[in-house]
């Protein structure tokens, strides 16, 4: 307990009395977490990246940038403020509106409605001027000096499609665009002018074309050679960062099952598409960047960053098929 002094005006003297001041209440770590959760979200919503260093720890991880070799580098405050700086030059009035929040322990989970308006380059996809309201579930991890360490995102990636226009309602149409949408998503840096949709082609017809690459990913990621070359037509020729040239799909099968059994087993194939370009209505040229993330690693090693070049054909049965896949170590 305080001794306060203070003065009787009744008295003009001096007099001593007990008083309590009251002890500003600590923190629980629950409370913490959610206090810097929101203001991280504070920050998108308004773009005032000034205090980022306060709420963002130096060892920030945010898993949705990992899919891209460039940003899967960036770590801290700079992978946040990009973050930041990608999100509202792509949609006006980016607002996160928090609907519930939940923390226990080290974890805080927020589920959150997006909206903005579709007005600049969203990862190759050109401004279509739409709005957007999605929700989105948030899972962030607080370190122990009271930041923000790591960070997941479940977003309602179909809405988000359906607002841009990107998809329509058919059911028959999910498949292939949910395979291309994890392409999109695996890029956080805005793409050129050249690598946007192109009006006199079908939107559609990119999608799926960027859905093969993603199943090649996939196909990789499970370990699986017959899934790895599924894309492929059955002529189709893959040429290796080393040389080796491999002749038609069963010979892309042997060749890559025998690596995930070996050399690659358990590894991991990141991809960013850079552009889609078509040549005429039935052939495209797609370029895209890759690496290798090997078995008990969390980083992808530079000397594996690849180019990779690919010719797609559309075949007799009216379906995309890779023609040609050049690898080319960066």
């Amino acid at each position: 307990m305080e001794k306060i002094t203070y003065m009787n005006p009744k008295k003009g003297k001096e007099e001593k009395a007990s008083k309590v001041r009251p002890e500003k209440k600590r923190e629980t770590k629950e409370e913490t977490g959610i206090r810097v959760v929101r203001e991280a979200l504070e920050a998108l919503n308004s773009g005032d990246i000034s205090r980022v260093h306060e709420f963002i720890s130096p060892q920030y991880f945010n898993h949705e940038s990992q899919m891209d070799p460039v940003r899967s580098k960036l770590r801290g405050p700079e992978e946040f403020i990009d973050t930041v700086k990608n999100l509202r030059s792509a949609f006006a009035n980016l607002h996160y509106e928090e609907q519930e929040t939940i923390a226990s322990g080290d974890k805080v989970i927020s589920i959150l409605n997006v909206t903005g308006k579709h007005l600049g380059n969203f990862f190759g996809i050109p401004p279509t001027g739409k709005d957007i309201s999605y929700r989105a579930v948030h899972i962030h991890k607080i370190g122990n000096d009271g930041k923000i360490v790591e960070h997941k995102a479940i977003r309602d990636d179909l809405t988000f499609m359906v607002q841009l226009g990107l998809v329509g309602p058919s059911s028959t149409q999910y498949e292939p665009l949910f395979q291309a949408w994890k392409g999109f998503m695996r890029s956080q840096i805005s793409q050129s002018p050249s690598s946007t949709l192109k009006p006199s082609i079908d939107n559609n017809e990119e999608v799926v074309i960027r859905s093969l690459y993603s199943q090649m990913i996939d196909g990789w990621n499970k370990g699986n050679g017959e899934a790895f070359a599924s894309p492929f037509a059955e002529d189709g020729d893959l040429v290796g960062f080393d040389g080796t040239h491999l002749k038609g799909r069963q010979e892309i099968v042997s060749f890559h099952q025998q690596l995930f059994d070996t050399f690659v087993k358990g590894s991991r194939l990141v991809g960013k598409i850079r552009n889609v370009r078509f040549l005429t209505p039935d052939v495209a040229i797609m370029h895209a960047v890759g690496g290798t993330i090997m078995a008990g690693q969390s980083d992808i090693e530079p000397e594996r960053n690849s180019i990779h070049t690919l010719v797609v054909m559309k075949e007799s049965d009216d379906k995309w098929r890779i023609a040609a896949f050049q690898n080319t170590r960066a």
